[in-house]
């Protein structure tokens, strides 16, 4: 596999099985692969936007065809920005030739203006790319930015199948008896780059707007289908992954198992996990890290809802 060597502060963070780098060596590199995000800038540091152009070329060790970023604007306490197109993005199958620079369009269902959060898409015009470029588009620069690199599997893995539906031996050992038939159904919702369950959607939605600053950067760090799972699973077999359940295990961001216990039950990989917790013990939920070695690891420990005439 190929390796992405990026300059200044960088992290990684994929799924539960991902590792995260804080603060890294210039020279630092890490293993990408489909569905992990790279993150550029923190609270913390000077963001790589501010550097020249170079340092913002990506380049992914496999052909994508999508892109998909989030990003944080700075903001003034409950002030909404007029205008949040900040981003250009262009894309190249070998580095030397570019598409013309396109701006990224923030999806109005993925993003919270009055946080300053922000989720947008771009589609490889021509076949497939390796290569991406980021730029600000406005007098604003992102005080925080993420892309993941998407390829067709990696998008053909997201749609639930047969094997995401709960078995009855599923529901035995769940609280399949006291699950309703929307239970069963699960509609995933988006979060970022991320899916959720609606009870998951708003407590994070909440959050968000009470000061958690965390995000979910990528497609397998929220729900997950057995492909998703399986993929994980794979890579950690083949030891280009780390530990990861397999796809008929008990992993807690599984659809199946999600259908086999309830919608309050998924788990989500994240950041700023101390506020969140605190926001959320706040609004009567209780959620807990499970795993000491995956600290961006949470989920609940009892059955939440949302509230009463909640809609999303």
């Amino acid at each position: 596999m190929r390796r992405i060597a990026l300059i200044g502060w960088v992290a990684l963070l994929g799924a539960c099985t991902s590792s995260t780098l804080s603060g890294g060596a210039a020279d630092e590199e890490e293993e990408l692969q489909p569905g992990t995000s790279v993150v550029l800038g923190d609270d913390a540091g000077e963001s790589d936007l501010d550097r020249p152009l170079a340092a913002r070329t990506l380049e992914s060790p496999f052909a994508f065809v999508e892109v998909g970023v989030v990003y944080d604007l700075p903001k003034g306490d409950g002030v909404e920005i007029v205008d949040p197109v900040q981003l250009e993005v262009a894309t190249s199958a070998d580095g030397v030739t570019w598409s013309s620079w396109l701006k990224l369009v923030p999806d109005p269902e993925l993003s919270d203006p009055i946080a300053g959060s922000y989720a947008a898409s771009y589609v490889v015009g021509d076949g497939e790319a390796r290569f991406a470029r980021l730029r600000p588009a406005g007098e604003i620069a992102p005080s925080f930015l993420s892309v993941e690199f998407r390829n067709a599997d990696e998008i053909a893995a997201t749609v639930d199948g047969p094997d995401d539906e709960p078995s009855v031996e599923d529901l035995a050992l769940g609280d399949g008896l006291a699950l309703s038939s929307g239970d069963l159904y699960v509609r995933k919702f988006r979060f970022d780059n991320g899916y959720v369950t609606r009870p998951w959607l708003w407590l994070l939605r909440m959050a968000r707007r009470r000061g958690w600053t965390g995000h979910l950067l990528g497609s397998s760090s929220g729900l997950r289908t057995y492909a998703q799972q399986n993929a994980l699973w794979q890579a950690y077999q083949n030891g280009t992954g780390n530990p990861a359940f397999p796809p008929w295990g008990p992993s807690r961001h599984l659809i199946r198992n999600v259908r086999s216990h309830g919608l309050w039950y998924q788990a989500i990989d994240t950041q700023d996990v101390t506020r969140l917790r605190r926001i959320a013990r706040n609004h009567g939920v209780h959620l807990r890290v499970p795993y000491s070695n995956e600290p961006w690891h949470v989920e609940a420990r009892y059955r939440f809802h949302a509230p009463s005439g909640w809609s999303p």
